[in-house]
């Protein structure tokens, strides 16, 4: 059998979406139902699994609300890939900023880290 190499661009488009996606609170499910796909495809297009036509991606981005070249990797901002993120991260870290006091922020990353096995930053 052929393995299939994702290709990082890939991965990169479909994290966008996926942070676009959660940044505006909708799920796999809705957004799946607003292109008229199964959300197991949009699993697959965040995962960079399958690629996103452009036709897709302009309809994608008009659903989530950006411009198409929001969701594309640029020169100056490349394809990166880190690893996936929930959703319950991802919330943590949006809220994280609105907590005003410094010290607490930093007891917080430090708590964090702790619980994580890793060194604070």
């Amino acid at each position: 059998m052929i393995q299939k190499t994702i290709d990082p661009i890939d991965i990169e488009v479909g994290r966008r979406v996926r942070l676009q996606r959660m940044s505006i609170g909708m799920s796999q499910e809705k957004l799946g139902d607003e292109l008229g796909i199964t959300f197991q495809q949009i699993q697959k297009y965040e995962k960079g699994t399958n690629r996103i036509s452009a036709s897709r991606l302009v309809r994608m981005a008009t659903v989530l609300g950006v411009p198409a070249a929001a969701l594309l990797p640029t020169d100056d901002v490349p394809a990166t890939a880190p690893p996936q993120m929930s959703q319950q991260a991802f919330r943590v870290g949006m809220h994280f900023e609105e907590i005003r006091d410094g010290r607490l922020r930093n007891a917080l990353a430090s708590s964090v880290a702790a619980a994580a096995g890793v060194e604070a930053i």
